[in-house]
């Protein structure tokens, strides 16, 4: 199908990730991984054809694509949403149409950090064709867009020693990062919308919103139909649920935090009722934004009446109900960008089937080989413009020669730290703490970055099983967490959770304090479902030791004698705090001693185990139980 010759890039504005994913291969990994922390050796049937039929016969039940491209995008919340579903195209990675010889004499190039080099050309395209020679085996060529900032890196290519074409690609390409001993042979450059509107990309799919067809009717062009085009297409909720089949991970995170301790179980959760979430959470409140113009969508917030703030033990403060304002569209575009499954259900994401294309021949022309053997390309359409009232527009987002995937990153630098104890909520209940644990937020880059994470935790000792810390799903499985960092968050460097409520449970025996000991575990993933492996930190919670008894009052009367010693009765008032501990016993203990002054000191101010009812005494202190909260001494 012909391409429009309108198409704009503007990758500011509209963005789109991809990754080629070998789920086979990924499955490969994850075993090996599963059986090196149980120190077991791997049966040779697992890994060979009887576990890969078995694996595969997993992903045709589920539907699942074995090996394909997996495509995330999203816009600038100030584009609103688009006047119908996403096209998504393809186009094998031939010789583009449009490329223009660069002169090697106005290339600027600096020094960037030892052993590199930048060499800039000075203004943005989409694609560069270097020849290089390169004396040394090794080195890769890193496109970046501006400066060579981690941030802006784009796109990364190794290097063949001797002479040797490469090909780096990336919306807003102004340079690339070479060995300081390569040497540039020439260049060729092509723009980037010289790409988008090239007349020979395949149309493959429509994407678009899961929305009622009836609900929706007369609402633009959202209520067609969508789909891969070659399988036929079909209403917008049968669309997204094929969809989140193809695209669903296949391999989830790993089993266990070490080798003795398990994680908790890896669920996704139902299409079918993810989909039923989407429209009674979000859906309704975008097809309210349906009238106002895109530009304008995600300044419109909905008002939610919020209760008091409640505490751990359920109770609301005695203040009047709040109100909370939020933007539908930021709110959405919010979760597509964090949620592989959102995104895939919500229409800002697919995953395709990528065939294998014959070995290259070297002719003009011929296609590299290798895993980026296309390239991919999502537009969208905006009828009126921006504002409604403008020409139509078409914005291409570019997915030039995707390499494979990574996973999510280990975090490092796990850390645990716990608050102040809370008292019980009844009487002899378990004190509670709370706990906030972090970990290094991965460096940001152009070329990778962490969506979400699951957060867990476990009780070691008194041993425990282990859950998860993140909010579960209607439909199933978790929410999770987006790896977003806030402005106003203090420590930019860290990314944190909280566990709201430990319960340290009792001790076995009186004499002790309770604790617990946890274990808090994070995993990460890729906006491709891509999960990396646990790492935690363990923090021991103990319960505060009983407070001491307070004395209140105390008097020691004599009765008046006419010699010798004389009779005296003791009398004290105490007080005990019943809201958190009912007593069983309290002890008293003193001291009687001569004393020529009411001012002199004890013979010692230590504790004793002694009441003397006489000079010289040694009768036992006195003991106070409180059966039934009934004192008796």
């Amino acid at each position: 199908m012909p391409a429009s010759t309108t198409r704009i890039v503007w990758p500011w504005a509209f963005r789109c990730e991809a990754g080629l994913i070998d789920w086979m291969e990924i499955w490969r990994l994850w075993t090996t991984y599963e059986y090196d922390l149980s120190a077991t050796e791997i049966p040779d049937w697992v890994l060979g054809p009887p576990g890969q039929a078995a694996f595969r016969a997993i992903l045709n039940e589920k539907g699942i694509v074995e090996r394909g491209a997996h495509l995330r995008w999203a816009t600038l919340p100030q584009m609103g949403i688009p006047s119908r579903a996403f096209k998504v195209w393809r186009r094998q990675n031939y010789e583009l149409p449009g490329e223009q010889a660069f002169p090697l004499g106005d290339l600027t190039e600096t020094p960037d950090s030892p052993g590199v080099k930048a060499v800039s050309w000075g203004h943005s395209v989409g694609m560069a064709r270097l020849v290089i020679d390169q004396p040394a085996p090794g080195g890769l060529a890193i496109g970046y867009s501006g400066n060579t900032d981690p941030k802006r890196w784009l796109t990364a290519r190794a290097i063949a020693a001797g002479n040797t074409m490469v090909q780096i690609a990336g919306p807003g390409l102004t340079g690339v990062l070479l060995p300081q001993a390569a040497n540039i042979l020439s260049l060729g450059l092509t723009s980037a919308e010289d790409i988008a509107n090239a007349d020979d990309w395949e149309l493959l799919e429509h994407v678009g919103l899961p929305v009622d067809t009836g609900e929706w009717a007369g609402i633009q062009d959202h209520d067609a139909d969508q789909g891969v085009i070659a399988e036929g297409l079909m209403p917008p909720i049968e669309a997204a649920m094929a969809r989140y089949q193809r695209g669903q991970a296949a391999v989830g995170w790993p089993t266990r935090f070490d080798p003795t301790t398990l994680a908790p179980p890896f669920e996704l959760p139902d299409g079918h009722g993810l989909i039923e979430e989407m429209r009674e959470q979000i859906l309704g409140r975008i097809r309210n934004l349906m009238d106002i113009r895109p530009s304008d969508m995600h300044l419109h917030e909905d008002i939610f009446d919020m209760p008091p703030p409640e505490n751990a033990a359920g109770d609301h403060a005695p203040t009047q109900p709040s109100q909370a304002r939020f933007s539908p569209l930021n709110l959405m575009l919010s979760a597509v960008t964090s949620d592989p499954n959102l995104s895939l259900i919500l229409g800002y994401g697919t995953a395709l089937s990528q065939p294998d294309i014959p070995a290259p021949t070297q002719s003009a022309g011929a296609p590299f080989e290798g895993p980026d053997d296309f390239h991919y390309m999502i537009t969208g359409e905006w009828d009126g413009g921006l504002t409604g009232e403008q020409p139509p527009l078409e914005l291409a987002a570019l997915a030039l020669q995707p390499h494979f995937a990574f996973a999510g990153a280990t975090p490092e630098g796990m850390e645990a730290t716990q608050s102040q104890p809370m008292s019980p909520l009844t009487p002899d209940g378990d004190w509670r703490k709370s706990v906030r644990f972090s970990w290094d937020r991965t460096p940001s880059s152009g070329l990778y970055r962490v969506a979400s994470f699951a957060a867990a935790r476990a009780a070691k000792q008194p041993a425990g099983g282990s859950e998860l810390i993140n909010e579960p799903r209607d439909s199933g499985g978790f929410r999770p967490i987006a790896a977003n960092n806030s402005p106003e968050d203090p420590d930019q460097a860290k990314i944190s959770h909280t566990d709201r409520v430990v319960a340290i449970p009792a001790p076995a025996l009186a004499t002790q304090n309770g604790f617990i000991t946890m274990r808090y575990a994070a995993v990460t993933q890729t906006i491709f479902g891509l999960w990396g492996r646990w790492n935690f930190a363990d923090e021991i919670l103990f319960e505060p030791s009983p407070n001491r008894v307070p004395i209140l009052s105390a008097s020691l009367v004599p009765q008046a004698v006419a010699l010798g010693p004389c009779p005296a009765t003791l009398t004290f008032d105490f007080a005990w705090d019943w809201s958190v501990r009912r007593p069983d016993e309290i002890f008293v203990g003193g001291r009687l001693w001569a004393a020529a002054k009411r001012s002199d000191p004890p013979p010692s101010d230590g504790p004793s185990l002694q009441l003397p009812r006489s000079l010289g005494g040694a009768q036992p202190g006195l003991t106070i139980s409180f059966a039934d909260d009934t004192p008796a001494a």
